[in-house]
């Protein structure tokens, strides 16, 4: 493909370098308030702008990783299904921190803050997990860039198209 009509493998890897600035966004907002230089409530407001796009794009990017590409994945490269298992857990890990997180951000100001440090903890623990997640995802992306052929690139595009 073009630079202009990326593959659907550039694509993901596209994805997450936008994940990555939303990630980064919030871990400066995080310290910004752990700092005193703003108030729980804009961090509140914050983490559930975040939390509503995470759930939107990661969700749609991990239903597309584990409907597409990682069945293909383990069964084209079967030395890297245990690499494709530790991802999906990964998925599993995020999803399940950003509900968590969620509840206590749907909670009134005055709650969220006398719980601000399970939220900055809750936070820390997704993005520890998205960082070493989309580094063991870029590896594999990278790898498979070099391993796909052609019309298994094709074949990519056309599964994660579908879906």
């Amino acid at each position: 493909m073009d630079s202009q009509h990326p593959d659907a493998v550039s694509a993901l890897e596209h994805d997450h370098e936008h994940l990555n600035r939303l990630v980064a966004h919030l871990r400066e907002s995080v310290q910004q308030c752990l700092r005193g230089e703003s108030e729980p409530e804009e961090l509140q407001e914050q983490l559930s702008d975040f939390i509503g796009l995470a759930q939107e794009e990661l969700v749609e990017h991990f239903d597309k990783e584990e409907t597409g590409l990682f069945p293909f994945i383990a069964e084209a490269f079967d030395d890297q299904a245990d690499v494709v298992e530790k991802l999906e857990r990964a998925h599993d890990r995020m999803c399940g921190v950003l509900l968590r997180l969620e509840r206590l951000v749907e909670q009134p100001t005055e709650v969220f803050a006398e719980h601000l440090d399970a939220a900055v903890a809750l936070f820390a623990r997704f993005d520890a997990n998205f960082v070493q997640h989309a580094r063991d995802e870029r590896h594999l992306l990278n790898s498979l860039s070099e391993r796909l052929t052609a019309e298994q690139r094709k074949t990519i595009d056309r599964m994660l198209a579908e879906l």
